[in-house]
């Protein structure tokens, strides 16, 4: 009977071990598609992400555009991940004829965990981004809070975006001009697990500043989220309440597919 004790305490440490380990593998996935949650991958683990992201509808024309990011995670630390991302842009016009897919920049990911949304009272985190593009560059910063109540998942994030767009005379290459755009963005999202499934609602607000000029635009919509040992993916569809179509879409849709390498 002792021997039997001991083979059951083995047994049950060696399947905690698997499980902790398990739950380290997907520390990073994500139940939302617009808004991040405080969480990053565990020192070592390596990840690989592909985003499609489509959006419709553009004034009163029939626009789509599609935006891709491929990407690779790294988790420097338990508390620091890096990530690069190659993004490419397609637009569909219809009405103009134009159908142009264009390999659009480089972007370097940094996400630093202050608290556990699990263990401490509340999770944040920070966010940068720097992207290039030729003549474009873009900063961007996040503070990201969230909070795992049982199998609830909350998530709220507030972001700012500056752009830098250099333009040259195609009359005189010599004379160029920058061009600055500002973004201010807050998302929220709310999930419920059921297992390796999960459901739930985003909301994404979303303001642009250029030329003097503002233009803003509410989003909300379901997301879906499913998960195994080895991958994990996440869809979103937001719809606008607002009637801003002219820098805005009146639907988008992202899907985020990550798989643990």
């Amino acid at each position: 009977m002792r021997h039997e004790r001991v083979l059951c305490a083995c047994l049950v440490a060696v399947l905690t071990g698997i499980a902790d380990s398990m739950n380290e593998a997907t520390a990073d996935e994500r139940l939302f598609t617009y808004s991040y949650e405080p969480k990053v991958l565990p020192k070592g683990a390596i990840e690989f992400e592909q985003w499609a992201t489509m959006r419709n509808g553009h004034e009163s024309s029939l626009f789509t555009r599609w935006d891709i990011r491929t990407e690779f995670e790294a988790g420097l630390t338990d508390r620091l991940t890096t990530a690069l991302y190659m993004n490419w842009t397609n637009k569909w016009e219809p009405d103009k004829g134009t159908d142009v897919t264009n390999f659009s920049g480089v972007s370097s990911e940094w996400k630093y965990k202050v608290w556990d949304p699990t263990a401490d009272p509340i999770g944040v985190l920070l966010y940068g981004e720097f992207s290039v593009d030729r003549r474009e560059w873009e900063g961007e910063a996040k503070l990201v809070l969230g909070r795992n109540i049982g199998p609830f998942v909350l998530a709220a994030n507030a972001v700012f975006e500056n752009e830098w767009k250099t333009k040259v005379d195609p009359a005189d290459p010599s004379e160029s001009d920058t061009e600055t755009e500002q973004v201010f963005e807050t998302t929220a999202g709310a999930s419920r697990r059921f297992g390796d499934v999960a459901l739930g609602m985003e909301a994404r607000s979303h303001t642009k500043y250029e030329d003097g000029e503002s233009h803003h635009a509410f989003f909300v919509g379901p997301v879906l989220h499913a998960s195994s040992e080895r991958w994990w993916a996440s869809a979103t569809v937001l719809v606008q309440t607002t009637d801003d179509l002219e820098e805005h879409e009146r639907t988008e849709t992202r899907l985020i597919l990550g798989i643990h390498l």
